[in-house]
């Protein structure tokens, strides 16, 4: 039989999982899971704070359960991959010219 002193409460339990008392992790492999979903929250809270709104905003309709929103998104995406690739394309003539 083990006993384990809860890290919050301070109350000592019998070989249980769970506290108790207030019902916090006790098991080792418990407070390894606990601690692995806290890391994990943290990490999208700071992820998303990161984000700009127009990031935020592209993620939602990338997302959309509506599909008007979905087909505008993948639009505005092909056509600024054209832009994208025109713009390389003039700018290699551009690089090429001068040599």
């Amino acid at each position: 039989m083990v006993e384990r002193k809860c890290l919050s409460c301070g109350t000592w339990n019998n070989d249980e999982r769970f506290c108790k008392n207030c019902g916090a992790p006790l098991h080792p492999e418990e407070v390894q899971a606990a601690d692995f979903k806290q890391r994990e929250k943290e990490e999208r809270e700071l992820e998303e704070a990161g984000k700009d709104k127009l990031d935020r905003l592209l993620e939602k309709a990338k997302s959309s359960k509506y599909w008007v929103v979905r087909a505008g998104y993948r639009v505005m995406y092909s056509v600024s991959m054209v832009l994208v690739a025109l713009g390389g394309f003039f700018a290699w003539l551009v690089a090429w010219a001068a040599s």
